[in-house]
């Protein structure tokens, strides 16, 4: 796939890092506790845990990878058909 959608391998790293637990989908939950013994807390649900930049960026690469999987499915239906 990321011969025919160069960076692919890239984009699927990058966003599988927010659902696979691990740092940045970990960090992504933090925010600051108001217990003064605890480190911070996790939130669930809506945040401002990004900055703009970072919101622009993720929200770029999943309409990318999304596309491209798109694109790659119907040359597959498409080469399927074609069998016929």
């Amino acid at each position: 796939m990321d011969k025919k959608v160069p960076q692919t391998l890239d984009l699927y790293n990058y966003l599988c890092d927010y659902i696979h637990f691990s740092d940045k989908h970990f960090d992504a939950t933090k925010t600051d506790s108001k217990n003064e013994k605890a480190l911070f807390r996790i939130v669930i649900g809506e945040s401002d845990i990004f900055n703009k930049g970072q919101i622009t960026t993720f929200y770029e690469n999943i309409i990318y990878i999304s596309n491209s999987i798109e694109m790659i499915g119907q040359e597959w239906i498409n080469s399927k058909e074609n069998l016929n």
